[in-house]
């Protein structure tokens, strides 16, 4: 088969997904490991970036299809898949930042079903005519955009997980200045690496970056998973390390 140079554009662009969609899972995977250890926070966290994994894998897989030239139905499927992965992951989101600043399980339970029912709202309108509309094709993307109205849901939810987010990274630093307490410090990064990740998510789903920077911008993503995994082995390692110099935990 040949390939013109829109479709090897696009196969280009499936690659890189398929890299983020790798070092998403391999996070996810490092941290089921760890999952009887985990408290609900650190779950709420996992779940997080596992729906991210679906995002990932499944846009890969989009694109592979688009860049052999497969411009059937199943691409429309895939684009609600990917987009519905998207809006699950705000209620994982919404149920750790809430534990994290208000330590209010009730609370939390009741914004991730507030995220989970708008997250459905937004589904809805995507299997709308006229709801996932792909624009923009270039010889390296051919994406869809979502109606205004999912995309609205979108940036409201988002607007609001961002204040919290930043808000819990500036009360954790502040902490962690007042008494050098290592705890606060990987507290804060924890919630930057979601900063990170959603602040990109948040200017790809908006769509202003398209064409050929669009794969190398994709590619940061992995920034975003690799930074939490090193957050993660970090905090672990100071942890055991004030366990072992404990003297009271030579006395148990």
């Amino acid at each position: 088969m040949s390939f013109s140079v829109f479709s090897i554009g696009i196969i280009f662009n499936a690659l890189a997904s398929g890299f983020v969609a790798a070092i998403a899972l391999a996070l996810v995977v490092f941290l089921r490991q760890r999952w009887d250890r985990l408290d609900l926070v650190m779950k709420a966290y996992t779940w997080f970036w596992w729906f991210t994994v679906l995002v990932w894998v499944f846009s890969s897989a989009r694109y592979i299809l688009a860049g052999f030239g497969y411009t059937g139905p199943w691409i429309r499927s895939l684009d609600i898949i990917v987009q519905t992965s998207i809006f699950f992951t705000g209620p994982a989101l919404f149920y750790y930042i809430i534990l994290r600043v208000f330590r209010s399980e009730f609370t939390a339970n009741i914004l991730a079903v507030i995220s989970f029912v708008l997250g459905l709202v937004s589904i809805w309108f995507l299997f709308q005519p006229n709801g996932v509309p792909i624009r923009d094709v270039t010889d390296f993307s051919a994406d869809a955009t979502i109606n205004s109205v999912s995309f609205a849901i979108f940036s409201i939810q988002i607007s609001v997980l961002l204040f919290l987010l930043l808000y819990d990274i500036i009360t954790h630093l502040h902490h962690w200045r007042q008494n050098r307490n290592q705890t606060f410090l990987y507290e804060a990064l924890y919630s930057a690496a979601i900063v990170v990740y959603v602040i990109l998510g948040s200017v790809d789903e908006s769509k202003i970056i398209t064409g050929w920077p669009l794969v190398a911008f994709r590619l940061l993503y992995g920034s975003a998973f690799m930074f939490a995994y090193l957050i993660i082995t970090q905090d672990e390692e100071i942890k055991q390390t004030y366990f072992l110099e404990d003297p009271r935990s030579a006395a148990v």
